[in-house]
Formats: C-alpha cells, structure tokens, sequence
C-alpha cells in the first residue's frame, strides 16, 4: 500500500494514466527495472485506482492510497523502497508499506478495474466472440502469465471458471495511450481443483486480461469460509 499527495487536481478518467506514470518514473529511475519496464513481455504487477474517492475529481493537496500487487519478490522491494520518493508533476510519494497475500480457496473473483481483452479484430469483444470464447481468453492469457513467471508449462485441460457476471450493462471506457479501450466490470467463480485455485490466487497480483500494468484487470477475492 502506497500512500501519495496530489500536487495537482485529478480527473477520474486520468487517474489511471497519472498513477501509472508514476510507477513508471520509479522504475525508470534504476537501470535494471528501466530494462525490465522497457522490455516486451509480461510485468507481473498490477494495481488499482486511488482511494478514497467521493467525486469526479481527486482534490489538489490531499492523501490517497495506492494498492500494487507482485508476485515478484524483486520488484516488491524496489518499489516499497523507491516509490515514496517519487514525485512526478501530480503526485509525491510519502510512505508505502508491504502485505503478503497468503495463498487461500478462493470462490470468486471480481474486477474493481475494467477488464481488458484485445481482439485480433481490434474490437469489442463482444462484437467478435461469445461468451465462453471471452472467458477462454481470459484464462489463456492468465495462464501465459503463469507459465512466463514459473518458467513452466502448465497443462491446460482444466476448468478454471465456472461461471460468470458482468456487471456493467455498456462497456467502460479506459482511457489508454490517447482512446478509450472498451472493458468490462466481472464477477468470476472459481472452480474447486488445486490447479485453478493456484491460478486465482496468482490473478490477484497480475490482473485478469490484458494491460495490468496500466491498471487494468485488478481484481480481489471473496475466499471460501
């Protein structure tokens, strides 16, 4: 958890963009994660909006916090020890304190960000795919990252989900690279074998979809009691 002090007022629909330049400016900063955050590939990280929020607005001279995920041992590190002194021209970076997420069976999962899946059609997915082909491809790709990060291959003739909601009834815009991205608010329910609930917990650090390290695709846990 981050906290951090806005030298300048925020719109909602920057927030994203701004925060996320400031992780970058903190990697930037070191020549090896400058490398990494430079390099074509999967980061492992994600994080979500900046809290509290009450209006269209974050407010000039006050205090949020910033939640950011890893699975990355490293990268957790430098970035507890870096990002308080960070500033760019909308935050500072004041204190940041670490949390180990045990790992815990977990029923659903469901997004605070938009989840975003690029299409080879560069389209809503909705206007190129059902739903269980969705839903595939957000599993594909969580277990691309999977095997990316453990360096493994990992048999994927499993049940991952087994059902799902999407909560918004239009698409969300997130605002990315100057245009919108249309994306998707969800409630995800996790199958009960060992092998989908390793991959739940390993989403609550890497996002579902694609653009975690934008901000997209941050999700949390409902566990099993």
């Amino acid at each position: 958890m981050l906290k951090v002090y806005t030298l300048q007022e925020i719109n909602r629909s920057d927030e994203k963009e701004k925060s996320g330049y400031f992780i970058d400016q903190t990697l930037l900063s070191d020549g090896y994660f400058k490398k990494f955050h430079e390099s074509v590939g999967f980061k492992y990280y994600s994080f979500n909006t900046l809290y509290p929020f009450k209006n269209e607005k974050y407010e000039k001279g006050n205090v949020y916090e910033l939640k950011i995920r890893t699975v990355d041992y490293n990268l957790a590190n430098f970035l507890l020890e870096n990002l308080p002194n960070t500033t760019t021209k909308e935050l500072k970076g004041l204190e940041a304190r670490a949390r180990i997420l045990e790992e815990r069976p977990i029923e659903k999962l469901y997004s605070l960000s938009p989840i975003i899946v690029k299409t080879a059609q560069k389209k809503y997915w909705k206007e190129c795919m059902n739903v269980e082909e969705y839903m595939e491809r957000i599993k594909i790709n969580l277990i691309k990252k999977y095997n990316s990060f453990f360096n493994t291959k990992i048999d994927e003739n499993f049940e991952l989900f087994t059902s799902i909601v999407i909560k918004n009834k239009c698409p969300i815009g997130f605002k990315y690279k100057g245009i919108k991205l249309p994306g998707d608010k969800i409630e995800l329910t996790i199958a009960v074998n060992e092998q989908a609930q390793k991959l739940a917990n390993f989403a609550q650090a890497v996002a579902l979809g694609d653009l975690g390290p934008r901000g997209a695709g941050f999700v949390n846990a409902k566990y099993i009691k």
